[in-house]
C-alpha cells in the first residue's frame, strides 16, 4: 500500500472554520464537519462532495489562495510546545 502524504497548514489571516477537501482535482468537498463522532451524530454537522470540474477548479483557486496566506506546520513545532 502506498503511503497517503498529509500536509498541515496554519492560515494567518484570521480565523477559518471551514473544511475543504480537493481529491485528485476530480472532486472537492466543503463543509464544517470534524471527522469525529460528535460533529456526525451530535452537532449533526454535515460536508458536500461535489464532482463539477467548474466547481473543483474554484476550489482549487481558493486553496492555493488560502494557502498563500498560510505557513506550513510540522511536528517539531508541536514538539517545542508546553504541556
Amino acid at each position: 500500500m502506498e503511503a497517503i502524504a498529509i500536509k498541515l497548514y496554519r492560515y494567518k489571516n484570521g480565523f477559518m472554520h471551514q473544511k475543504i477537501m480537493l481529491i485528485d482535482q476530480d472532486m472537492a468537498g466543503v463543509g464544517t464537519v470534524n471527522l469525529d463522532n460528535r460533529s456526525f451524530f451530535l452537532n449533526f454537522e454535515v460536508i458536500g462532495f461535489v464532482a463539477d470540474p467548474h466547481f473543483v477548479e474554484s476550489v482549487e483557486k481558493m486553496l492555493h489562495s488560502d494557502l498563500a496566506a498560510s505557513v506550513a506546520v510540522d511536528l517539531s513545532e508541536y514538539d517545542r510546545k508546553p504541556l
